[in-house]
């Protein structure tokens, strides 16, 4: 079994992939999404990131906003990353599979949370999760650090090819 980190630069495809990839499984999908909501700014200007379980539409209450970004900063809910982000990807189902779209800097202080993705990156159940480009904070080294993985670059031109190598895999 593999489990892959796949890193692109923002709207390089990495949610479509995920959405392939679960559209061609046919395991039981457990994980998140997050997303941004430009729509939803703060009072002051900010734009809030929720995070919701893969299958659900977004949840718009406190419990489910990881984060708010905007003038050129980010505050984190690292509340959020330790509840609502590990309830999504703990399960111990022989036939299923965790995404998770996408990890990032707002995780840096969320150390529960990390420990509970290197748990599942070290475990049984496949795993496929997604980070942005140039990432360089200290989880996303150890991520890219981890010997069990298989780290790809996801570009407008492999696209294709990535979806099929981690198709493959998960089957």
């Amino acid at each position: 079994m593999k489990n892959f980190v796949v890193c692109g630069y923002s709207k390089s495809g990495k949610t479509t992939l995920v959405k392939r990839l679960i559209a061609e499984t046919n395991k039981n999908v457990y994980g998140f999404f997050t997303e941004k909501f430009p729509d939803r700014l703060t009072e002051d200007g900010f734009c809030p990131i929720y995070i919701y379980p893969i299958g659900n539409t977004p949840i718009f209450n406190d419990d489910h906003l990881i984060g708010l970004g905007g003038h050129g900063t980010h505050y984190t809910n690292a509340d959020a990353f330790e509840t609502k982000a590990v309830e999504y990807i703990t399960t111990d189902d022989p036939n299923g599979i965790i995404f998770m779209d996408e990890v990032g800097f707002l995780e840096d202080s969320a150390l529960g949370f990390q420990n509970k993705v290197f748990e599942v990156l070290s475990g049984n159940i496949p795993a496929v999760v997604m980070m942005k480009q140039k990432m360089n904070f200290d989880f996303m080294k150890k991520l890219k650090a981890l010997p069990n993985i298989d780290f790809l670059e996801l570009t407008e031109d492999n696209r294709d090819e990535i979806f099929e190598q981690i198709k493959r895999a998960i089957k």
